[in-house]
């Protein structure tokens, strides 16, 4: 804008099916909300996502090692599983990062990393945390 101020960059992925991220998300100046909500399948397919808020309502597909980082925070409502065959490693970087289902219960991730520095929530909906690596949670 002209008198210098941003504007907030949202995204609502609202679509039924799977969503596929195949490529860097908020690579050279981050979302401020990315929001993944199709009641179906959130395929992370990308080597990074960046935002202020991440929230993935959609079970997540792991189909590659991926850092996602939420400047404010991260969250998972539904399941998340690496992809069929493979054991992707999981890091996430955020002062709060919640999960609200299993994790890893189809197909474990590799490692899965929360920032150290941050807080970890687990839900009342996860039962199992599978991982073939190492789990390490702020």
């Amino acid at each position: 804008m002209a008198d210098g101020t941003r504007l907030q960059v949202i995204l609502t992925i609202a679509a039924t099916g799977t969503t596929t991220f195949n490529g860097a998300v908020g690579g050279s100046s981050n979302l401020d909300t990315l929001t993944a909500n199709n009641g179906g399948t959130t395929a992370i397919n990308t080597s990074a996502i960046n935002a202020a808020v991440i929230d993935i309502d959609d079970a997540a597909l792991i189909d590659t090692n991926t850092t996602l980082t939420g400047t404010t925070s991260i969250d998972f409502a539904s399941t998340v599983n690496s992809a069929a065959g493979e054991n992707n490693d999981l890091t996430l970087n955020s002062p709060l990062t919640g999960f609200n289902a299993d994790i890893g219960t189809a197909q474990a991730l590799g490692a899965l990393t929360t920032d150290t520095a941050g807080n970890t929530t687990l839900g009342t909906g996860v039962s199992t945390i599978t991982t073939v690596g190492d789990q390490t949670f702020g």
